[in-house]
């Protein structure tokens, strides 16, 4: 109600900019932070000599305990209600929605170096103003207008022209010669029913 009388210092647009972010903690890069991205549990296979077969286990409780860790993880929003003063104060954090976002972007691929190169950006999003996407100018790229590469196969065998175009794609993304943007995203929305959502998007450039 109080949004709809008064708005918001905040853009909240479809087409709103978004705000770089920096993580405050060097120490602790986006992605990176446990405490609000419990690791899960791991699991390790043996052989099962009665049964004959491969199995797997996992360490008693983890499971729990990995729930637990969950529910005490931060919260992108914070409300406090106080009925004395009949006031509701609302705090966002960012940097939840951020290392969430990075974390889908680097998680389980290695390399320490990884999280440098990712870039963080933020913004409030009002779940009414979204509108429906526009895939119009979506194209998916393909390999019609690569060189063959002439690959020779064991026997009378011989791959089709597109399939030797295909290689050619192949072999650019091995030897690092394409250039794209890798791009993750998270969204948490704001608890009861006010229709605002932090939105981080994290990308990288390769």
């Amino acid at each position: 109600k109080y949004m709809a009388q008064n708005g918001l210092k905040y853009d909240t647009n479809v087409n709103a900019a978004w705000q770089k972010l920096t993580s405050s903690d060097a120490a602790v890069p986006f992605g990176t932070c446990r405490k609000t991205i419990p690791l899960r549990p791991t699991e390790s296979w043996f052989w099962h000599e009665e049964r004959g077969v491969w199995d797997r286990s996992s360490e008693p409780g983890a499971s729990r305990s990995y729930y637990l860790k969950l529910q005490d993880a931060p919260r992108t929003f914070e409300v406090w209600l106080d009925k004395d003063l009949k006031t509701v104060q609302v705090k966002c954090f960012p940097q939840v929605v951020a290392h969430h976002a990075v974390s889908q972007l680097i998680g389980g691929r290695g390399g320490k170096d990884m999280v440098r190169e990712v870039s963080v950006s933020v913004r409030l999003s009002d779940i009414a103003k979204q509108s429906d996407p526009i895939v119009t100018p979506f194209k998916v790229s393909n390999c019609n207008s690569l060189l063959p590469s002439n690959v020779t196969l064991k026997g009378s065998y011989k791959l089709y022209e597109r399939q030797q175009k295909v290689v050619t794609k192949m072999l650019s993304i091995e030897e690092q010669r394409t250039s794209f943007e890798e791009l993750e995203m998270a969204e948490f929305e704001m608890p009861g029913s006010a229709g605002l959502s932090m939105m981080a998007k994290a990308s990288r450039n390769r």
